[in-house]
């Protein structure tokens, strides 16, 4: 009790933390379990037999108790406890919840702390027992009391740690707690203000991120009180592990509210300035879970408020390229990316094309699925005139064609590149085509030197058709072929010459797969995932899958028929070629194999091969 009164916070931390080294309280602890573990069959019927006559009413504290009777009634409680699992359901903890333990928290006397702290405690430690929704809703009435600033201060915070431990349950309801959750929140946060110890403050704000994310959007009339009562205590505290738990809270807080969040933008940016900023000291500690409440804002907003799209020079102003702040970069990039890929690129274009171009390395595991989306965001989305001199500009499309072209490169990641170049191939074909010159003598050195890229196509083609084997999944192989269609298409010298390899993909791709007449097929609907399900707070309900989901329906592998963009490369090379359709013709037939020809025309127009 004095040291209750001398340092209290430090007491409650040794206390959680069972530091036995220099407590008595935790060995003793430590003695009773292994008492129980080994003399179970003696222990247990006398602590049932205890438990019996307090549920009949016996052993009651009366108001004037002594303390030999407190403590006397404490170990009783502790050992019930340790013990709890070992006793299962031999004991009615409904009935004694009740009738003796929560009528008890109200019991005065002169060691009526000591008592309210113990059955805090003990709550908890029932917290998994099998009890009665009816106890549960008792139980959360207690808990506001226990928590209210009339309480002893170790009272308070471990009725906070009991809270956290009950909410944190399978058999938690919001609708039950919704009563209780304003004045709970107003006990937590008058707690707050009077901690000081970083520790203790760390354990009511894991309380309160665990009413955050259990309350899911019932939180939403509270929302306003609690995004203060965390964003207060976070501009006040210098402890850099404390902040992380705010901001871990603040996440929860963001996901439960879901859209309705974007109220709270106002607030979280500062957090996001204070925490992100490489001149803010400690940023290293703090950006982790800052770009983690980024990235869950984003993803939770309905519409990209002028507050998120300001914080975005924020991660601009980073450079890492192979940890975990890189994952998180790319996730703020592709989400804002999503919400207008246009203003994005015009905007930042040019400086998230150079950090993106840093990205083009062999090792790509963690970034390459978000670097690819975003990719797919902007090509599908945005107007080639806009991004096209800033792919030039940053060396990033000349380190796309070089991933592509390294022989010694890691073939997965090369087909996921490949599916990059193939989906500008698609949008801007006029634009690559450009920067990769004519195999040719005639080409001149200055054209050669005007050139971008030292690669020819004619070099490009024969990588890209070596990588395509390794695409296994429907949808990225109808997009390589798409590609193909669009190169050969564009009739230049190089490219025609390679039709005959083309035309042994396009007839094995078609017979594999039998598209109807809008180029549908199921499997093309496999793996359309969002690239970040892997992240810590992603979801599969958010406003962001809605997103991803709209970009994928308009994904032009979804739209297109294969066989039919091979019969418009086919005709309109037939429209061009020197000599008219005859002459055309006749160079197909010397020039692809006739079974792979007769195959593929079969397909393509669906007649008989032998027509």
């Amino acid at each position: 009790l004095q040291r209750w009164t001398d340092e209290p916070e430090t007491w409650f931390e040794e206390e959680r933390n069972e530091q036995s080294d220099v407590s008595i309280r935790a060995r003793a602890r430590s003695v009773f379990v292994g008492l129980v573990a080994r003399f179970r069959t003696w222990l247990l019927p006398i602590l049932q037999r205890r438990l019996n006559t307090s549920l009949e009413g016996g052993d009651a504290l009366k108001t004037n108790a002594v303390s030999t009777d407190v403590q006397a009634t404490d170990a009783f409680y502790a050992s019930v406890g340790i013990a709890v699992y070992e006793l299962g359901n031999a004991i009615d903890f409904d009935r004694w919840l009740t009738t003796r333990l929560l009528p008890e928290t109200q019991t005065p006397g002169p060691y009526a702390c000591v008592l309210r702290w113990r059955i805090a405690w003990l709550i908890g430690q029932l917290s998994e027992t099998q009890l009665a929704r009816e106890t549960r809703v008792e139980v959360y009435a207690a808990l506001a009391r226990l928590t209210g600033p009339d309480q002893h201060l170790l009272v308070r915070l471990s009725g906070a740690a009991t809270l956290r431990a009950w909410l944190d349950n399978l058999e938690f309801y919001a609708h039950d707690f919704t009563p209780y959750l304003e004045p709970i929140l107003q006990h937590l946060g008058h707690l707050l203000e009077g901690l000081e110890e970083p520790a203790a403050q760390k354990e009511v704000v894991r309380c309160l991120a665990i009413v955050a994310e259990r309350m899911e959007s019932a939180v939403a009339p509270a929302a306003t009180a609690f995004v203060h009562l965390l964003y207060s205590l976070w501009d006040r505290c210098q402890e850099t592990l404390l902040r992380n738990e705010i901001v871990v809270a603040l996440i929860h807080l963001v996901i439960s509210l879901g859209p309705l969040s974007v109220e709270l933008h106002p607030v979280l940016l500062p957090i996001l300035q204070r925490s992100i900023d490489p001149a803010v000291p400690d940023h290293d500690l703090l950006q982790v879970d800052a770009f983690d409440l980024w990235m869950v804002t984003l993803r939770q907003a309905p519409l990209l408020t002028p507050a998120m799209l300001e914080a975005l020079p924020l991660a601009l102003a980073h450079n890492h390229y192979e940890d975990e702040v890189a994952v998180q970069q790319l996730d703020v990039y592709l989400q804002v990316a999503l919400f207008d890929p246009t203003a994005l690129v015009q905007t930042h274009g040019a400086a998230i094309f150079r950090f993106l171009s840093q990205f083009i390395s062999p090792d790509l595991e963690r970034t390459l699925p978000l670097l690819c989306a975003l990719f797919h965001v902007v090509f599908q989305r945005v107007d080639p005139t806009i991004f096209a001199p800033m792919l030039l500009d940053s060396g990033l499309l000349t380190s796309l064609v070089n991933y592509i072209l390294d022989t010694d490169g890691i073939r997965p990641n090369q087909v996921m590149i490949s599916g990059v170049l193939s989906r500008l191939f698609i949008h801007a074909p006029e634009f690559v085509l450009a920067q990769l010159p004519v195999e040719t003598p005639a080409l001149s050195l200055d054209t050669a030197l005007e050139s971008s890229l030292a690669p020819t196509l004619t070099t490009y083609i024969t990588r890209w058709i070596d990588i395509y084997d390794g695409a296994y999944e429907a949808r990225a192989r109808k997009l390589e072929i798409l590609a193909m269609v669009t190169v050969f298409r564009s009739c230049r010298p190089d490219a025609v010459q390679q039709l005959p390899a083309f035309a042994a993909l396009w007839s094995s791709f078609l017979s594999e797969f039998h598209e109807n007449v809008d180029g549908y097929v199921p499997a093309y609907y496999k793996d359309t995932n969002p690239p970040d399900s892997e992240l810590r707070y992603a979801s599969d309900c958010d406003a962001f899958t809605g997103r991803w989901s709209k970009l994928i329906d308009d994904d032009i592998t979804l739209r297109v028929s294969t066989a039919a963009a091979i019969r418009d490369a086919l005709g309109h090379a037939e429209g061009v070629f020197n000599g008219g359709p005859a002459e055309f013709q006749a160079w197909l037939r010397s020039t692809v194999d006739p079974t792979i020809l007769d195959e593929l025309l079969h397909l393509v127009f669906n007649t008989a091969p032998a027509t």
